[in-house]
């Protein structure tokens, strides 16, 4: 992982910062996708709506908190907009309060196990992206 100073500063202040936001969460024990997007689903169309049939690639499953598939969904908001975002959301059914923060706090081990993809890969690029735009936005005095 080739990380600018200012990019690894800002992980860390971010860690440190969600790891205070996980401090207040129940440990749960369900079942995490924690590759889960829309790559990995298959769906079908009956009776005028569209429904999952299946979800594939469970290679990176583990036991803990489901909102970490939440917080991988919505990573890149820039790839799916909010319309998709609001009807994702709203598919879930209730959410916690303060979901936001801890799905995005779950999901930051997920883009830092990315970080170490070669810095050639185009997602590299797009996940220092992400994780710049977290810390700037949530760990600014």
């Amino acid at each position: 992982m080739a990380l600018e100073p200012r990019d690894k500063a800002a992980l860390l202040a971010l860690a440190e910062r969600d790891q205070r936001v996980l401090a207040g969460v129940a440990p749960v024990a369900r079942l995490v996708h924690s590759d889960f997007n829309g790559k990995n689903l298959l769906v079908a169309r009956g009776g005028g709506r569209w429904s999952v049939t299946a979800v594939l690639d469970w290679e990176f499953a583990y036991s803990g908190n489901p909102l970490a598939d939440v917080g991988n969904v919505l990573r890149f908001p820039e790839d799916t907009g909010p319309a998709f975002e609001h009807g994702f959301v709203a598919g879930c059914g209730p959410l916690p309060g303060g979901w936001r923060e801890v799905s995005a706090a779950l999901d930051l081990f997920a883009l830092v196990d990315l970080l170490t993809l070669p810095a050639t890969h185009p997602l590299h690029t797009k996940v220092v992206a992400a994780v710049r735009a977290r810390a700037e936005s949530t760990c600014a005095p």
